[in-house]
């Protein structure tokens, strides 16, 4: 089933479009890039809430082109995943104008890359493709339900894709599934802006950490049940050099859940600061003026962690900074390049060595040569052949 030729490629997301920093985004991106017709269809969005439109039953699905890129809105009843039987039924025929429209757009030969574990009963309403994989970095763990889960999905579609070498076993075992291939995180690392109009991103962190020494610092989401605010709590006070920078969404936010509560106690400290969400394509900017890159989370994070790898922790060694992280199994590809840590003390030790590392050490070279090899633009050719595309 090698060597397909079809320039249409459909990619079923877990997150929304203008999410766009994750895996998802930049594969289509790329691959509208080089001449194909991608289409990018969203999470299903709900009726009345989660931006569905009732026209869209009717009418749909919604379809703009971004930068290349087809982002299709298919509205639907609200928990369409959570139902079953007769009302399951209703459900698909409450979406069957949306998806005859949708296989219209589409066409008659296309290649399908899911990223969506939950995707089958979608999959099952469009036309058959030429080619199907289910692509596992943001596992969401397979359900009991017949042809709804991951165990379902993971023997319909023609491959499996794994992020790491965790993940792969794991999808074995969990999946029961003998073949899986490795496709690694990739970042698009050119999106850094230096002539940012506003007041310069520089200035912006030297003038909140103006009286200390050193920053560190962390990207992404402020989750109270990955980060461990506890940790931080406990060694602001160990490193009275050094400012705490925070840059992602941790209150308003579905993500961040109960975060805002978490870190009350930091919110208050003068060295700490919370600057909320970034654009993605400014976060290299940021991290350049961390001195310590921080990815705090908790050793025993919940969700699938034993089936990811933190996205950015390449961010990061692109700018070939000192990162502690905790030793999640996602992290192995990195291990050589970082400091991991377990428990607390072992925190603290990993931040000592880090705060210390000399500008001129030759880790910092490697990290950055490490990142070469995950550049989008390579990882992209990985995935076409693995998926056998010319």
């Amino acid at each position: 089933m090698d060597g397909f030729s079809s320039k249409v490629l459909l990619i079923i997301s877990t997150q929304v479009w203008t999410d766009n920093w994750v895996s998802k985004h930049w594969i289509s991106s790329l691959f509208a890039k080089q001449g194909y017709k991608v289409i990018f269809l969203e999470p299903l969005r709900g009726v009345f809430f989660r931006g569905g439109r009732l026209c869209d039953l009717f009418f749909g699905p919604r379809i703009k082109l971004v930068n290349g890129v087809y982002v299709a809105s298919i509205s639907s009843l609200p928990g369409y995943y959570r139902t079953s039987g007769i009302l399951r039924l209703f459900y698909r025929f409450i979406l069957s104008i949306q998806m005859k429209n949708l296989i219209s757009f589409i066409g008659k030969d296309y290649i399908l890359i899911t990223f969506d574990g939950r995707s089958l009963p979608l999959i099952k309403m469009l036309s058959k493709p030429i080619k199907s994989a289910y692509y596992c970095v943001d596992p969401v763990g397979y359900g009991s339900e017949s042809g709804l889960g991951e165990l379902e999905l993971a023997n319909y579609v023609d491959c499996n894709i794994a992020i790491s070498e965790h993940c792969k076993n794991s999808m074995k075992e969990s999946l029961s599934i003998s073949k899986v291939n490795v496709v690694p995180h990739g970042m698009i690392f050119e999106n850094k802006f230096t002539n940012i109009k506003e007041i310069s991103l520089n200035d912006e962190i030297n003038s909140i950490s103006q009286n200390f020494k050193k920053v560190i610092g962390y990207t992404g989401s402020i989750h109270d049940k990955y980060v461990n605010f506890d940790f931080i709590n406990r060694s602001i006070d160990i490193f009275p050099d050094c400012h705490w920078v925070f840059i992602g969404p941790y209150k308003n936010s579905d993500i961040a859940e109960n975060s805002s509560m978490a870190i009350e106690p930091l919110l208050k400290n003068k060295k700490t600061s919370f600057l909320g969400s970034r654009p993605a394509w400014n976060l290299g900017n940021y991290i350049q003026d961390f001195d310590v890159c921080l990815i705090p989370y908790r050793y025993d994070i919940p969700n699938g962690w034993e089936r990811r790898s933190p996205v950015k922790i390449l961010h990061y060694l692109r700018e070939g900074k000192p990162v502690v992280c905790a030793d999640v199994p996602g992290i192995t590809a990195y291990q050589e390049l970082i400091y991991s840590y377990k428990t607390f003390d072992e925190f603290i030790t990993a931040l000592r060595c880090a705060l210390s590392e000399d500008i001129g050490d030759p880790i910092r070279n490697r990290r950055i040569e490490f990142t070469k090899n995950r550049d989008a633009s390579v990882i992209l050719e990985e995935l076409k052949s693995v998926l056998g595309i010319i």
